[in-house]
């Protein structure tokens, strides 16, 4: 899977994920700060703190962005920003890097200027050459001249028969076994002597520019100053024309304008639509929703995830804040009591809130996927697969699969979603690292345990096993659900009214993992075309009968720059999420009416997305 989808489980919640994104860059990540620091015990701690940030940030990372890039790009400024402290530096000066080889010491204590940290990244890294240079603040041409200088003087150090292939190779194998394993530092969650540094971008003032020595982060801040000192000049410069040209503009600007605003309030009295716009930015690539009677409640990421409420009866989006907690996961309960029920993050306890009172009460700790059938809450946890009544009273806690009985468990606590019939049979996706990923179920029976687990990927009537699935959508008896880590092919459905037969719906092609199942219909992000077939395809919210048949695209998205990457689909709204990749990080979430649904309206107005 790819690292940015690694990073949306993480986000989630999912141990699995974050072990395997620790996994492919544990080396990357701590010879990166070796080679700035040049100790093992301070590139230790920074490697460590790095994840921790990792985890704590993961709900605002942008799938459109490099993973890795900003993993790495964490590592630098802890880096850097660290050793502009004392105490750290004094630590640092200790150079303790016993644990290397000749040829890996040699590099990281005595190659000039930035050189040690661009092999390193050529070696271990999966970055390209431009995003190296960006990352170390060089041109392209210059840094792959740094490289090539620290290879050759490597290669002239050592016997003879040893050529930059294989100087290269042991490089690679060096930095490999000398990373130490941080898995159990960063999962024991204490500070480390880095833990109040912060990984933004170093800002220099001048003042600070006083050093006495030649080290490469030093003479790396010196170039960063000097640049910042240039800068400077050229904007007094040109800062005259600038107000002046700003003057002009911004008549103009005014004038068309006017016109424009005018121009609008004139066609909006001719033609009254159905579109209701929340103007609610988000700065994540997922977000839980779900409405309840009318009213959504989301999580705003721009405040951290926490819990907030948009009620529409005014014939506008009324927002109000229900909980300070971050919150990853929202399920209700509309039967005969009305609850919404939340699981916060990162603890993972799962809340009962009544919009009746306002109340909030703690259900259970410690909580992965949940659902709601009727008024019992199923859901996931260390101890396997739970259930218990949402209703008001004393919450009684009921286990259906103890994890003792998983043989799919391997140690991993999260499932990765689940969702459970009116007759108490659960079904719940899985796999992690194990050999047998897929969809499984147990139902609840009065002995509150079935030991029988039937896995699906082995009886698919498609070509491609299930593997891994990160979400799941129940409708009417019917388990909607993407193939993993392919988020631009495939849906799929089991009919658990038919044997569990399986459906492949052969010409819906996902764009993202934005699906919502409702009134008969699969609405999803997407393309009407495959991109693959080399035909002009569009991109938008597109929906297909449950039944099959032919997509129909409902909001064409012209702006291939905003991706929708959350959708939510009631009675009477469509709820969309989206995101952009342009690095301005623009996020809207629009509510569109369903009344009077045609394909023109939505066509005319889908430029309120952007």
């Amino acid at each position: 899977m790819s690292f940015e989808y690694l990073i949306v489980g993480i986000a989630k919640g999912k141990q699995e994920d974050f072990r395997e994104f620790y996994d492919k860059t544990k080396v990357a990540a701590y010879m990166f700060a070796l080679s700035v620091v040049k100790d093992r015990v301070v590139a230790r701690d920074i490697a460590v703190e790095a994840y921790k940030r990792v985890i704590s940030l993961a709900y605002k990372f942008d799938t459109d962005l490099n993973a890795e890039y900003w993993l790495l790009d964490i590592v630098k400024n802890l880096s850097v920003n660290a050793l502009r402290h004392a105490d750290i530096k004094n630590a640092a000066d200790s150079k303790r890097i016993d644990n290397l080889t000749g040829l890996l010491s040699e590099l990281i204590i005595d190659a000039k200027e930035d050189r040690a940290q661009f092999v390193v990244l050529r070696t271990v890294s999966s970055l390209s050459k431009s995003e190296i240079s960006r990352l170390l603040w060089y041109k392209s041409g210059s840094a792959s001249a740094e490289y090539n200088r620290a290879i050759k003087a490597l290669v002239a150090t050592t016997p003879d028969y040893r050529t930059k292939s294989s100087v290269k190779q042991e490089l690679f194998d060096d930095m490999t076994s000398c990373t130490p394993d941080m898995w159990g530092l960063i999962i024991k969650g204490e500070d480390t002597r880095v833990s109040f540094v912060s990984h933004e971008e170093i800002v220099i003032d001048d003042s600070e520019v006083e050093f006495s020595e030649d080290t490469e982060e030093i003479k790396k801040i010196k170039r960063a100053a000097d640049k910042k000192s240039r800068k400077v000049k050229i904007f007094t410069v040109i800062i005259a024309v600038v107000i002046l040209c700003a003057i002009i503009a911004g008549v103009i600007a005014a004038v068309v304008a006017y016109n424009k605003a005018q121009a609008e309030k004139r066609e909006q009295e001719k033609d009254k639509t159905n579109v209701i716009e929340v103007t609610l930015p988000q700065s994540g690539t997922s977000l839980a929703m779900a409405e309840l009677d009318g009213i959504l409640y989301y999580s705003d990421i721009t405040e951290g995830g926490k819990l907030y409420k948009a009620d529409f009866s005014a014939g506008k989006a009324v927002v109000s804040k229900i909980s300070d907690e971050a919150v990853k996961d929202i399920v209700v309960c509309d039967d005969v009591e009305k609850y919404v029920v939340y699981r916060t993050y990162p603890s993972g306890n799962a809340y009962r809130y009544s919009p009746a009172d306002g109340s909030s009460v703690m259900l259970c700790k410690s909580v992965g996927a949940m659902c709601i059938s009727g008024d019992t809450l199923y859901y996931s946890s260390a101890d396997g697969i739970c259930s218990m009544s949402v209703t008001s009273g004393e919450p009684t806690i009921k286990t259906i699969l103890p994890e003792t009985q998983d043989k799919n468990y391997a140690g991993l606590p999260w499932r990765y979603d689940i969702e459970a019939l009116e007759d108490g049979t659960v079904y719940f996706s899985a796999g992690g690292d194990t050999d047998n990923p897929g969809i499984f179920t147990v139902k609840e029976t009065t002995d509150a345990i079935t030991s029988e687990i039937r896995t699906y990927h082995e009886n698919v009537k498609v070509k491609a096993d299930i593997g891994n699935v990160y979400e799941m959508y129940m409708y009417n008896g019917i388990i909607y659900f993407d193939k993993s880590g392919n988020y631009s092919s495939a849906l799929y459905a089991i009919d658990t009214k038919k044997d569990n037969e399986v459906k492949f719906f052969e010409n819906v092609y996902l764009s993202s993992a934005a699906v919502s199942v409702h009134d008969g219909y699969v609405y999803y992000a997407g393309y009407i075309e495959n991109p693959k077939d080399n035909k002009v395809a569009q991109r938008g919210l597109c929906r297909i009968s449950v039944d099959g048949g032919s997509p129909e695209m409902l909001i064409v998205q012209n702006d291939l720059t905003l991706h929708i990457s959350d959708l939510y689909v009631s009675n009477d709204k469509i709820y969309c999420y989206s995101c952009s990749g342009d690095g301005k990080s623009r996020r809207n979430l629009i509510s569109y009416t369903k009344e009077g649904l045609d394909k023109n309206n939505f066509k005319d107005k889908s430029s309120v997305i952007f």
